[in-house]
């Protein structure tokens, strides 16, 4: 969730700078395959500044982290540094309490908030919010394995989440047994098998 706050700007301008963000959002996936990048006008204050300085609760991995070096790492904090480079300004962090969020960008401490927050009404009533994805639950279950687990991550998101722990000194991982009985299209021990890999992967460096 970005959050602008609605004090900083005019409702013009607020709108405009929702909108703007909107689209940078929408627009990354097209850019990350190697598109040219388009230039986008920053608000004032953010252009004068040189900077757009964003908050968020760095304790949640793969979103948002941090390294061995206490560098800000984790795809919440890439899009902060996306929308950055598209305002063609430099981007900062402070790394807050989640309860000091929205607080903190309500007293200008920062431009825009990115981190795990619900986009709730009550807090629209203060905050402009820009919603950039979307999260639900659902029951799942590997065929090929004796230990299913209820509700658990799709391969998608386990590998997202292996792959988003890279620069965490690890000590060690375990990966649960295919029953090959449970197992007859072999997706499961395909999956398995990519989950290995990903696990090892991080013990490179």
């Amino acid at each position: 969730m970005i959050q602008f706050s609605k004090r900083g700007c005019g409702r013009i301008e607020f709108l405009r700078c929702a909108a703007t963000v909107a689209l940078i959002a929408t627009a990354l996936p097209v850019f990350a395959r190697g598109a040219e990048a388009a230039t986008i006008t920053p608000p004032e204050a953010i252009a004068q500044a040189g900077k757009i300085v964003f908050c968020s609760d760095m304790t949640g991995p793969p979103l948002e982290f941090l390294d061995e070096s206490t560098k800000p790492i984790g795809s919440d904090i890439d899009l902060g540094r996306e929308i950055a480079k598209r305002f063609g300004v430099k981007d900062e962090w402070n790394n807050l309490p989640f309860k000091g969020l929205i607080p903190a960008l309500l007293a200008k401490q920062c431009d825009a908030v990115i981190s795990q927050l619900f986009d709730k009404p009550e807090r629209r009533e203060a905050i402009g919010l820009v919603d950039y994805m979307n999260s639900s639950e659902a029951l799942l279950v590997a065929p090929g394995t004796g230990t299913p687990e209820i509700g658990g991550l799709t391969t998608r998101e386990a590998l997202a989440f292996l792959r988003g722990l890279r620069g965490i000194n690890l000590v060690g991982a375990d990966l649960v047994e295919v029953a090959p009985q449970y197992d007859a299209t072999s997706n499961t021990a395909h999956a398995g098998a990519q989950v290995l890999f990903e696990i090892l992967s991080l013990f490179v460096k």
